[in-house]
C-alpha cells in the first residue's frame, strides 16, 4: 500500500551536486591555488556509509585515499611546487587548525592529473580516526610554489554556512561567504566512503542533444529500494531555442526491452530563457514504481535544434564512488541513438535528472513484479 506524504509534500531524489539545495543548472564552480601558502578547505560534518552504526574509520597510508576534482588540466610542472592534500581538525574559530593529521604531498613536475576529472590521492603520512558526523576540515594547500603553477579545484555550489569553505590567498585562511566547498570523497582504509552532504567527486559537463547528435537520447536510469509513486521531474537544461522541441520520456526496463510509460512533449515557447540554463520542472501522471526494478527518465529531442543537459563523470574505474549519492550504485547514465533498442548503461556517469516521490510504501503491500 502506498501512503501519501502529508500536506501534499514530496521527497526529492536528485543527483545534482549541491543537493538538497541544488544549483539551478547543476553546474559546479572552481577555485584556484597558484601561490605559496595558498589553500582551499572544506569544513563540515562527515557522512559515513552505514551512518551512526558504521563505527570509527581510519584513514592512513594503509589504503586511505581522497578523491577530488580538477576542472581542467593543471599547470603543475615546476619542481619547486608542492600540493598537500589531507585532513585537519577544526579550530575554535571555525578555521582549520593548520596541522594535517593525515596527508599526501604531490610534487610539481612529478604528479600527474587528468585534463579535468577526478583525482585519486593515496595518503602517505599520518593517520586519522573519524566517526559519523565528526566535524573535519579537508584541505588542499600549496605548501611550496614555483614558476607559474596553477591548480583549478572543482567546488560544489551553494554551501556557505555549513558545510562551508575557507580560502587562503597567502595571508591566512578566512571563511568565504560565496560559492561552495571543494568536491571530495574520503576512502578509508577498509574501503568505506565518507563525504559531506552533496559534495561528491565528479566532473561537471554539459552534453549537447539534438536529433543529429550521438547519442540523441539520454536517460537517468534508476531503481528504488522501495515501492513508491513519482509525480514530478526536474531537469537542468540550457540553450532551449524557439524551435528546439523535445520530449521527456519515462520507461520501464530501459536496458532490456524499453517500455514507454509516459511521453511529455515540451513546447520550447513555453519555457524560460534560451540564454541561461535553468530547471525544467514538470508534473507527470502518477508513476507507480516497483522496488528494485529499473526505470528511465530521458530527454529525447524531436528536432535538429540542440539543448544542453548537465551530466557528472566519476572517471574511469570509479563507478563505486556513486555510493556517496542518495541512491548509491542504483542509478547511472543511459544513452542510445534513434530510439532503437535498449539503452547502454554507463555506471561511471550520472545525468542531472531528478524526480519527486509523493507516496511511499507503508509496508502493508508491495507491488508485484511487472507493475
Amino acid at each position: 500500500m502506498l501512503q501519501s506524504l502529508k500536506n501534499a509534500g514530496s521527497l526529492l531524489i536528485d543527483p545534482r551536486i549541491g543537493y538538497p539545495v541544488p544549483n539551478a543548472s547543476g553546474q559546479t564552480a572552481t577555485t584556484n591555488i597558484n601561490g605559496a601558502g595558498e589553500s582551499v578547505t572544506a569544513i563540515g560534518h562527515i557522512i559515513l556509509e552505514g551512518g551512526p552504526t558504521s563505527g570509527s574509520k581510519t584513514i592512513s597510508s594503509a589504503g586511505g585515499k581522497i578523491h577530488w576534482v580538477v576542472s581542467a588540466l593543471p599547470e603543475f610542472s615546476d619542481l619547486a611546487s608542492n600540493l598537500r592534500v589531507g585532513i585537519q581538525d577544526v579550530g575554535a574559530t571555525g578555521i582549520e587548525d593548520g596541522t594535517f593529521d593525515v596527508y599526501a604531498d604531490l610534487a610539481g613536475g612529478v604528479a600527474t592529473f587528468p585534463d579535468g576529472g577526478v583525482v585519486t590521492t593515496p595518503m602517505t603520512t599520518g593517520s586519522k580516526i573519524i566517526n559519523h558526523n565528526d566535524l573535519v576540515a579537508v584541505s588542499f594547500e600549496m605548501t611550496a610554489y614555483g614558476g607559474s603553477d596553477d591548480i583549478s579545484i572543482g567546488i560544489a555550489p551553494n554551501f556557505r554556512n555549513l558545510p562551508y569553505r575557507t580560502q587562503d590567498t597567502g595571508a591566512g585562511p578566512t571563511k568565504q561567504g560565496t560559492n561552495g566547498i571543494p568536491l571530495f570523497i574520503i576512502e578509508f582504509n577498509d574501503g568505506t566512503l565518507g563525504w559531506f552532504v552533496a559534495g561528491y567527486s565528479a566532473l561537471y559537463s554539459q552534453q549537447t542533444l539534438g536529433t543529429g547528435s550521438t547519442p540523441d537520447e539520454v536517460a537517468l536510469v534508476f531503481k528504488m529500494p522501495i515501492s513508491c509513486e513519482v509525480n514530478y521531474v526536474h531537469i537542468p537544461l540550457a540553450s532551449i531555442g524557439a524551435t528546439d522541441a523535445f520530449d521527456v520520456v519515462i520507461y520501464k526496463d530501459p536496458m532490456g526491452t524499453p517500455l514507454v510509460i509516459q511521453t511529455i512533449s515540451i513546447d520550447p515557447n513555453k519555457v524560460g530563457s534560451s540564454v541561461t540554463g535553468g530547471i525544467l520542472s514538470i508534473p507527470i501522471a502518477p508513476l507507480k514504481v516497483s522496488a528494485n526494478l529499473f526505470y528511465g527518465i530521458s530527454v529525447k529531442p524531436t528536432t535538429a535544434g540542440f539543448v544542453n543537459l548537465t551530466k557528472y563523470d566519476f572517471g574511469s574505474g570509479n563507478s563505486y564512488l556513486r555510493r556517496a549519492t542518495i541512491l548509491q550504485e542504483n542509478w547511472g547514465y543511459g544513452h542510445r541513438v534513434d530510439g532503437s533498442g535498449p539503452f547502454t548503461y554507463d555506471e561511471e556517469k550520472l545525468p542531472a535528472i531528478g524526480f519527486e516521490i509523493s507516496k511511499i510504501n507503508s509496508g502493508a503491500f508491495v507491488y508485484p513484479l511487472g507493475c
